[in-house]
C-alpha cells in the first residue's frame, strides 16, 4: 500500500498570526495555519506555548561500568527498545550482543554473540526490536537477515534480508511486531516487490515476522525521496557530499508515519490510514558552513577512513572530492510518539560541539541534544533539552531512554523523566 498524499498548492490563509492561549500557563502560541489543498499546514513562530516553563528532566535510571567485564560494561552501544515489561533490550554492536536488562538496570540474560551462526551477530547490526509476544528482532547486514529470538531467549528462525532490492539504511517496527525498513537504491539491484517508479526514491517496505524464504519485502508502505550524501562516480569512488539533502522518517507505535527531508524544515504527519494529516513548519534560518568548517570536518572525515583502513590513496582522493551543501541542515531527527505529538531533533554544528574541535565532531550525526515539540494539533510547544552527550533512542510514556557518554567516554544506559510544570 503506498500512502495517500495530497498534492500541496494554492494555499489560502484560515488564520494568519493566530494566537491560542496555553493550557500550561506558557506564552500564547504564534503561527499560522494554512490551509493548502485540503491539507493544514501550522507555521509556527516565537517560543512556543510552555514560554519560559520548559520541562524538567529528572534522571531515573543508569547503569554502565568503566571496566571489570560484566555486561552493563559496554563497547558501542547502537540501539535499545523496552518491552512491555518494562525490560531494556541493549544492542552493543561492539559485542556483538544484546543484553537484557530488568527496569531498574539488573541484568537478566543476554543474547546471541559474535559468528554467522543460528543466534549469532555480525558487526553489522543496525537494531533490536521486541514485538507484542516478546521475540526480538535484529536486522544484521553482515549475515544478510534478521537474527530472532524468541521471548526465553532462544534462537529462532531468521528472515532472510534479500539485498538485490536495495540496502536496508534505517529500520523501525510496526505495533503488531513486523520491521519497516528503508531501503537504498544500489546499482544493479532490482526494486523492491510491489515498487513501481523511479530509483530517486527509497520504498519503505514491511517485513512479517512470518515472511517465508524469499518474500522478506512484501509491501511498501511508502517512499520517500532518495537522498544525495552518498553518490557513486563513474569509476566506482565514492562521492560524499556532507550536509546534502537525506530523507528522514519515523513510525509511532499508533501507525502515525512522520517524514521530512533534512534540508527544509518542513514534517509531513501521516494518519495511520497513510493519508497526509498535516504538516509542520517551524519558521528560521540556516546556518551556514564556513571555509573554516569544510577544510577541519575534510580532515576528520580522511582520520575516519583511514581508521577504518582505507588505502591512503583512496583517502586522499575521497577527501580532496568531498564537497559540502551551503548550510548545514534545518533538522536531524524526528521521532512520532504514540499520542500524536512530534519531536524534531535540531541540528549541531561544528562549534557547538563541547570544544569545538573536529575530534568531537561526527559528521554523520549532526543530532543535538535540543528537539522542538510539536502537539498532536500541529502547534509548537517548545525546546525539550536532553542532558550533555545524551543519544535519545526510545521514548516509553514520560520517560527517555537513550545512551550517555561520560567525560572518559564511557557509555551509560540513561533513563529520565520527563515532568512538564
Amino acid at each position: 500500500m503506498m500512502l495517500a498524499g495530497r498534492m500541496v498548492g494554492g494555499a489560502c490563509v484560515i488564520a494568519a498570526a493566530l494566537a491560542c492561549g496555553s493550557d500550561g500557563g506558557g506564552d500564547a502560541w504564534m503561527g499560522e495555519v494554512v490551509d493548502s489543498g485540503g491539507v493544514r499546514v501550522i507555521v509556527s513562530r516565537g517560543a512556543g506555548l510552555w514560554g519560559d516553563e520548559p520541562p524538567a528532566i529528572e534522571e531515573v535510571l543508569r547503569f554502565g561500568s568503566l571496566s571489570g567485564g560484566g555486561p552493563d560494561e559496554f563497547g558501542k552501544v547502537v540501539a535499545l527498545d523496552v518491552d512491555a515489561s518494562g525490560r531494556i533490550h541493549v544492542l552493543d554492536q561492539q559485542a556483538r550482543e544484546v543484553r537484557v536488562f530488568d527496569a531498574e538496570g539488573r541484568h537478566l540474560r543476554t543474547l546471541g554473540g559474535p559468528g554467522a551462526g543460528p543466534g549469532e551477530l555480525s558487526a553489522s547490526v543496525l537494531g533490536v526490536f521486541v514485538a507484542p509476544d516478546g521475540t526480538v528482532g535484529v536486522p544484521d547486514i553482515g549475515n544478510t537477515r534478521i537474527t530472532r529470538f524468541g521471548a526465553d531467549g532462544a534462537a529462532i528462525a531468521s528472515i532472510p534480508i534479500r539485498l538485490e532490492h536495495g540496502v536496508p539504511i534505517r529500520w523501525d517496527a510496526t505495533m503488531d511486531g513486523a520491521l519497516v525498513a528503508q531501503l537504498r537504491h544500489v546499482p544493479g539491484a532490482t526494486m523492491a516487490p510491489g515498487e513501481v517508479g523511479s530509483t530517486a526514491r527509497d520504498p519503505l517496505v514491511r517485513i512479517p515476522i512470518q515472511a517465508l524464504e524469499g518474500r522478506s519485502f512484501t509491501d511498501t508502505l511508502a517512499s520517500v525521496p532518495t537522498g544525495t550524501s552518498v553518490t557513486a562516480g563513474p569509476d566506482g569512488v565514492p562521492r560524499i557530499g556532507l550536509f546534502m539533502p537525506e530523507p528522514i522518517w519515523d513510525l509511532s507505535e499508533s501507525g502515525t508515519l512522520v517524514t521530512a527531508m533534512n534540508s527544509e524544515y518542513r514534517v509531513d504527519v501521516h494518519g495511520s490510514d497513510g493519508i497526509l494529516s498535516h504538516v509542520l513548519v517551524l519558521a528560521g534560518e540556516r546556518r551556514a558552513v564556513t571555509e573554516a568548517e569544510k577544510t577541519r570536518i575534510r580532515r576528520l572525515v580522511g582520520e575516519m577512513m583511514a581508521d577504518q583502513g582505507l588505502p591512503p590513496a583512496m583517502v586522499e582522493r575521497i577527501t580532496r572530492e568531498t564537497t559540502f551543501a551551503d548550510t548545514y541542515p534545518a533538522l536531524a531527527g524526528v521521532l512520532a510518539r504514540p499520542n500524536g505529538e512530534v519531536w524534531v531533533q535540531r541540528v549541531r554544528t561544528l562549534d557547538e560541539t563541547a570544544s569545538g574541535e573536529a575530534a568531537d565532531f561526527d559528521p554523520q550525526d549532526l543530532g543535538d541534544r535540543r528537539w522542538d515539540v510539536f502537539e498532536p494539533g500541529g502547534r509548537y510547544m517548545g525546546v525539550l533539552t536532553l542532558p550533555e552527550r545524551f543519544a535519545l533512542m526510545k521514548v516509553v510514556g514520560d520517560r527517555v531512554f537513550g545512551v550517555l557518554r561520560d567525560s572518559l567516554d564511557v557509555q551509560h544506559v540513561v533513563g529520565v523523566r520527563v515532568r512538564t510544570r
